[in-house]
């Protein structure tokens, strides 16, 4: 319990940290340029001097935030193998109560529940029979998790490849603004510069968080994955016992 507590606390420090970054470090941008001699600019004003580009990696970044918010709530072992559950599926199937263990799985959806359901279904066919359906939901389950932390691999590889995208529309922009007899106008050389280097930095703002945040929860989803299989195979010993008495 106090192990979830402390995991808990760390995702939060690391949407505080990310808030820091949006909220202080792109501001302190705009407050360096404006010591350079530059006018400051405030967070929005970035993200329009950003350019279009701006606009999806901002996208990716509320995605990012909320699915580590849902990631934490649903990716929990009471959520997703609760122990109090476990301990009395198997005190029932040791006493041969498979009617008690299929109204104590009734209507739950986690996954130790939906493999007993699967499990209970196949009762009296045999051990193969039991043990090639709980393989299945268990593995089913499993694709589920990943699936679901993938869009967090998703953004971080994309919010810097659209970085890169502003940082190539940028340059274009200031060298049209060469092409075109500009080069002694600094302001029209500051917009596609601008547009280059706030996207780059964005995309890898948003973009480096989301992979470490991929990187905890598949670390997470591991775990829960070899929780799955203990219960799964314990299970199958259990039903395959009972069926015997």
């Amino acid at each position: 319990m106090i192990r979830i507590k402390y995991r808990l606390i760390g995702y939060m420090v690391l949407l505080l940290l990310m808030g820091c970054v949006f909220g202080g470090v792109v501001p302190s941008y705009a407050e360096d340029a404006a010591a350079a001699g530059a006018k400051g600019q405030t967070f929005w004003g970035l993200i329009s001097a950003g350019g279009i580009w701006m606009w999806p990696i901002m996208l990716g970044s509320v995605a990012m935030v909320a699915l580590t918010i849902e990631h934490i709530m649903s990716l929990q072992f009471k959520k997703v193998v609760p122990q109090k559950l476990i301990s009395d599926v198997h005190e029932h199937l040791k006493g041969n109560r498979l009617e008690d263990v299929k109204n104590l799985v009734e209507g739950r959806q986690d996954s130790v529940s939906r493999i007993v359901q699967a499990g209970l279904e196949k009762a009296g066919h045999g051990r193969e029979v039991i043990t090639e359906i709980v393989a299945d939901i268990g593995s089913r389950e499993v694709l589920a998790m990943n699936r679901k932390i993938s869009w967090l691999s998703i953004i971080a590889v994309i919010e810097p490849m659209l970085g890169l995208l502003g940082t190539v529309t940028g340059m274009i922009s200031a060298f049209n603004v060469i092409a075109a007899g500009g080069a002694g106008k600094p302001a029209l050389l500051a917009k596609g510069v601008s547009e280059a280097l706030i996207t780059t930095a964005a995309g890898l703002i948003v973009g480096i968080p989301a992979m470490i945040l991929h990187f905890i929860f598949k670390n997470k989803v591991q775990r829960l994955t070899v929780a799955i299989e203990t219960f799964a195979t314990d299970f199958v010993d259990l039903l395959s016992r009972s069926e015997k008495k």
